[in-house]
């Protein structure tokens, strides 16, 4: 799956293909559109423009009252940075346990990783 997040009907497709009837911990297309913005301020925190190329955005929602005994459901999103756009490549609901916490997590590739270690002053030695 590979789709630009300003496509509003593909997007409402895939949706509706991975939440079905669920009505709790869901996504919408506007959520998405969303995360892209806040996947896009962390990487121009500390990345030029030009290195945002590969980079992912993970998202689930873990929201289960402290009173909930069972496995939950939530809907999980990952986005990719392509050469100018975010692009959804995956959108599955997966199970979470109570007080599990909610995820956002960037992943930066390799090249644009020793960039920021760079930036930031450090230089680490890769392990062989």
């Amino acid at each position: 799956m590979k789709i630009d997040v300003s496509n509003i009907n593909k997007l409402k497709a895939a949706l509706q293909t991975a939440q079905g009837k669920a009505t709790a911990r869901i996504l919408n297309v506007e959520d998405i559109q969303e995360l892209a913005g806040n996947a896009k301020s962390e990487l121009t925190k500390f990345l030029p423009k030009k290195y945002h190329q590969g980079s992912r955005y993970i998202y689930y929602e873990a929201d289960l009252a402290n009173a909930y005994k069972y496995v939950g459901a939530t809907t999980y999103i990952q986005l990719e940075h392509g050469y100018e756009k975010w692009f959804v490549t995956d959108i599955s609901r997966i199970e979470i346990y109570p007080r599990e916490p909610s995820r956002s997590r960037l992943i930066l590739p390799k090249n644009s990783q020793q960039l920021v270690l760079k930036h930031l002053g450090l230089n680490f030695a890769e392990a062989a």
